[in-house]
């Protein structure tokens, strides 16, 4: 249901409905042999276990994208401001970062997710992919070898 909700496209809605079903029909025989032959209580457990530790893998890397999109975006900063104007430019930065992240975007994204469930995620995903096209479009500077540690 939360594909439909993300889009109307039938191609989009069949696809992922294809790739959610793809894993029972690959696997609905060598599973029948495997609970047959274990306790399913046990791999009831091992299931659970499984799909909540992919979540918070997920969730894990997720956060470290994040930290790193945050340390990098605040060192492209100098990169893009003369130094006058970097004071302001950094403040910008935090402030429209703790804006977004505090205030604006918890009770936004309560609304759309009260107006259509799969509506938050959508539009994160989108916001993801506007700021990787406004960072296309920045001039580009080769990267500072680090310097070789000597012990």
């Amino acid at each position: 249901m939360l594909d439909a909700s993300i889009s109307r496209d039938p191609i989009v809605v069949a696809s992922v409905a294809a790739v959610a079903s793809l894993p029972g029909l690959v696997f609905t025989l060598p599973f029948g042999a495997l609970i047959n032959g274990f306790d399913r209580c046990t791999l009831l457990i091992v299931a659970h276990t499984a799909r909540g530790l992919l979540l918070g893998l997920l969730a894990f890397v997720l956060g470290t994208a994040e930290t790193l999109a945050y340390g990098t975006a605040e060192t492209l900063v100098p990169s893009l401001v003369d130094s006058a104007h970097l004071e302001d430019a950094n403040c910008a930065l935090y402030a429209t970062s703790v804006t977004g992240n505090e205030f604006i975007g918890p009770p936004l994204g309560d609304q759309l997710f009260a107006a259509v469930p799969g509506l938050p995620f959508l539009v994160n995903a989108v916001s993801f992919l506007g700021s990787t096209a406004l960072i296309l479009a920045l001039p580009r500077q080769p990267a500072r070898r680090a310097a070789r540690m000597v012990a």
